[in-house]
């Protein structure tokens, strides 16, 4: 009818002209200008009215490349909020990831990468599990191996905007780790630790019984630290 021809002109006069919701991309094709609305709708796309079998596919997919990590994350909020039960497919996923599926001696990429911690650090620094805490605690076990995987300081964001039980659950593995044998290991706990310490001048003050005796730990030390602007009598 003429009415309804009226009101859809007007609605997509609004979302084209004003809103800038959906604009002509191509000739004679349109397509969604803001990128969070294209992530958005994208991740619906691979979640809404798909088989578990076809959602949990393409996680695997999706989760493997940091281009499509909104994506990713707007997955797992459908998921928590409407199919809850696969979070123990990506739970399972994840310690895939970690080497869970393969032999103890054998080495993978992903193993050696520790990638199933470090997704499990993205989504638990999105709180998109902070009201479903059996879940999130699933998810904050996998960080055990923080400790043991090369960290570059890509993960300064994730870790700055952690909440607190996050934290203090970190603060945990990172003071047992402390105690390794490995100076790999204890070098990698200093380097979070001075991370975390930054918006925190007292945070380090937890791990100062654990301070490196040899020079050229305590060099590696200094040097994060100073990284970060981190200037106290103690350290120097």
């Amino acid at each position: 009818s003429s009415s309804n021809k009226k009101y859809t002109n007007e609605i997509m006069e609004a979302i084209t002209d004003r809103l800038v919701f959906i604009t002509e991309n191509q000739d004679k094709k349109i397509g969604f200008a803001i990128r969070s609305t294209q992530e958005y709708f994208s991740a619906m796309y691979n979640v809404h009215n798909r088989s578990d079998e076809d959602v949990n596919s393409k996680i695997k997919i999706i989760s493997k490349s940091i281009y499509w990590r909104n994506v990713f994350v707007f997955m797992l909020g459908y998921i928590a909020k409407n199919k809850g039960y696969l979070l123990d497919s990506l739970d399972s996923y994840i310690g895939e990831l970690n080497g869970s599926d393969v032999d103890f001696e054998k080495e993978t990429i992903s193993k050696a990468c520790r990638y199933g911690t470090l997704l499990s650090l993205d989504i638990l620094a999105e709180s998109i599990l902070s009201s479903w805490p059996k879940q999130e605690n699933k998810f904050i076990k996998h960080l055990q191996e923080i400790t043991n995987v090369f960290l570059s300081y890509n993960i300064e964001h994730i870790v700055w905007t952690l909440k607190p039980k996050i934290i203090e659950n970190l603060t945990n593995i990172l003071l047992k780790s402390l105690k390794s044998n490995e100076t790999y290991t204890k070098i990698n706990c200093w380097k979070i630790i001075s991370m975390l310490s930054k918006n925190n001048l007292s945070y380090y003050e937890k791990f100062l019984d654990y301070w490196p005796s040899e020079e050229n730990e305590e060099l590696f030390c200094l040097k994060f630290f100073s990284e970060y602007n981190i200037t106290t009598e103690y350290i120097f």
